[in-house]
């Protein structure tokens, strides 16, 4: 948040293949006893999760954000839309190789600014989407040194070395995030 108010979000997303050649020696052993019908190991190998994750994905934000920033992918694979309210930034996310690890980071200005005299909620909401696991969701703000953050929700005790703790969670449902931010002077 800079000191005019004016809010500037950065999403990071990494996504890691995590198959192993030891998740597969299961389901090779049972091919052995049982047999595999028509599909040869190669072909299992694949349906278990040997090949390349390949995504397409969506984020949605508040309507009328702007996008300032882009790593990790190409601008002309952007696809930005309206749905149910909100901006959606759309792009394909991959291919991500068994053992590797990509990462898409995004940086889009809201379309509002938050009024800092007296002050003003700064309000993050991230809900999960249906059937995603393992995933680790890290929050932080950053203000101006004309600003403070009065207050977060949920409260943390800052850190020895940071006056604005980042909160590390499990994704495993909604959350709604609340920082009270006021002018320092």
């Amino acid at each position: 948040v800079d000191a005019l108010g004016k809010v500037t979000d950065r999403l990071e997303i990494t996504k890691t293949h995590t198959w192993t050649e030891a998740d597969f020696a299961t389901w090779k052993a049972l091919a052995e006893r049982y047999g595999t019908g028509q599909t040869d190991l190669k072909t299992l190998r694949l349906i278990q999760g040997a090949g390349d994750n390949l995504d397409y994905l969506r984020v949605y934000v508040p309507k009328g954000s702007r996008i300032t920033g882009l790593e990790g992918l190409e601008l002309s694979a952007l696809d930005t839309s309206e749905d149910l309210g909100y901006t959606v930034f759309a792009f394909p996310f991959g291919p991500v190789s068994a053992g590797q690890s990509k990462t898409v980071a995004l940086t889009y200005e809201l379309p509002f600014d938050l009024k800092t005299t007296p002050g003003d909620i700064y309000k993050f909401i991230n809900q999960k989407q249906a059937g995603s696991e393992h995933i680790t969701l890290s929050k932080s703000v950053a203000v101006s040194v004309r600003l403070k953050i009065v207050e977060t929700y949920p409260e943390s005790a800052p850190g020895a070395f940071t006056l604005y703790p980042t909160f590390q969670t499990p994704l495993d449902s909604n959350q709604i995030f609340l920082s009270d931010i006021a002018s320092a002077y």
